[in-house]
């Protein structure tokens, strides 16, 4: 059911976050007629005010406030897995395995390394050349 309302929960929260619909529309790189339209989808759909509104400022109500609460907890997930995804790809997280036949070569190798990405959870195999390439 979540995702159903996924896109207005989600203007909401940049809103509550943001401090302003403009803000949360660049905040989210839509239009700001978009957020507006979202966040009052919302509000109709679930008979409740959300956000206090007067002029160009606008202010949580209770009940936004306990909402913001919550998506806080859920697009901080949102955004913790985009950041991982993102460490990932430019190989600051992850694991890294590596098979060899030399002991000393392979803890030399591991240990430079190690030194040079020591975000990276790093596991040495060592074995007959055989094991090592059954192991790849």
């Amino acid at each position: 059911m979540f995702h159903q309302y996924y896109k207005s929960i989600r203007c909401f929260h940049a809103v509550a976050k943001t401090g302003g619909f403009t803000s949360a529309a660049q905040y989210l790189h839509i239009g700001q007629p978009t957020v507006t339209d979202q966040v009052k989808a919302l509000e109709t759909r679930f008979s409740v005010e959300l956000l206090l509104r007067t002029g160009r400022s606008v202010r949580l109500t209770s009940a936004g406030e306990r909402l913001y609460a919550i998506t806080q907890g859920l697009f901080g997930q949102e955004e913790e897995a985009i950041q991982f995804l993102q460490s990932a790809h430019k190989l600051k997280v992850g694991l890294v395995r590596v098979g060899a036949v030399s002991p000393p070569m392979a803890l030399e190798l591991a240990r430079n390394f190690r030194q040079a990405h020591a975000s990276l959870e790093l596991t040495v195999s060592i074995g007959s050349e055989a094991s090592t390439l059954r192991g790849l």
